[in-house]
């Protein structure tokens, strides 16, 4: 018969993909998304919040640009 085994299998290769934690590009995308939104699109504000440049987010914006939430 066959195995209906549920479990993940168990095996270490170091790979840090699998789990909760988030790429830092994941982790970065959702912190300038998160501070987009808390500044109600306001770059310079939001820039302050990260603590960053107004020229490191547009050039974020500019590789993610879903996460801009300025109307178009």
């Amino acid at each position: 018969g066959g195995s209906g085994s549920s479990s993940p299998p168990v095996h270490s290769s170091g790979v840090a993909n699998a789990g909760p934690s988030l790429s830092v590009e994941a982790n970065e995308k959702h912190l300038l998304r998160e501070a987009l939104i808390k500044s109600r699109g306001n770059r310079t504000k939001a820039a302050k919040l990260m603590g960053g440049s107004r020229r490191t987010l547009h050039r974020k914006i500019a590789q993610w640009p879903e996460l801009d939430v300025t109307d178009k």
